[in-house]
């Protein structure tokens, strides 16, 4: 965003070429160029978001809902560690929104809420043929996005005290209370399991390792 002699300009960079964009204010410019970022970001595989909803209308090809959260660290100079970006086209006028966050249990929390918000919209505005469903597709999501998050805060706990267990040769112990086998808690330790996608370097990933008792 720059701004020279009270004209406000967008200016969105991509590989090969650059936009430039004249809006009427400040708070303009940063809420056309956020959207314009968050409908770039939607475009990125499903292998590097670290979760995400995309909801079509059954039977057609409309799509009313798509949100992810994602690396803050992919946009330069946003300054947060995660992005919700979202895409919601309830409305003949589709718009999209990207809001910043400093740790993935805020992120998560704010995907759950909104997508149980646009749930409660498409119930209450009987918005496509099958509300119902619909309503109830986002809500799963969103119970799935948190227990994803409190899946993660247990594998962290249990990368965190790997050097414990293996000093007391407690693998196995440790795997018994929690429910699990020890060659799956040796992939725990290991960030394959119990973990979000591209964030090894806040899980608390550990080395592997098959010493026990």
């Amino acid at each position: 965003m720059v701004g020279h002699a009270g004209i406000h300009y967008g200016w969105l960079v991509r590989e090969g070429h650059a936009q430039v964009f004249v809006l009427p204010d400040e708070q303009a410019t940063r809420h056309f160029v956020r959207g314009r970022l968050a409908q770039a970001l939607l475009t990125v595989p499903e292998s590097s978001r670290v979760m995400g909803v995309t909801v079509l209308e059954p039977g057609g090809s409309r799509l009313l809902y798509d949100a992810a959260v994602l690396d803050g660290r992919i946009v330069e100079g946003d300054g947060k560690r995660f992005l919700l970006a979202e895409h919601i086209g309830l409305k003949a006028e589709e718009h999209y929104c990207l809001t910043g966050f400093d740790d993935v249990e805020m992120a998560a929390g704010a995907f759950s809420d909104r997508c149980e918000q646009v749930a409660d919209e498409v119930e209450r505005g009987r918005i496509s043929d099958y509300p119902d469903i619909v309503a109830a597709h986002l809500r799963h999501q969103a119970a799935r996005a948190r227990g994803q998050v409190t899946r993660l805060a247990l594998g962290m706990a249990v990368r965190r005290a790997s050097d414990q267990m293996r000093a007391h040769r407690q693998i196995s112990s440790v795997a018994h209370a929690i429910g699990v086998s020890r060659e799956f808690l040796h992939r725990v330790l290991t960030g394959t399991e119990w973990a979000l996608p591209g964030l090894s370097e806040v899980q608390g990933k550990s080395g592997g390792g098959e010493d026990d008792a």
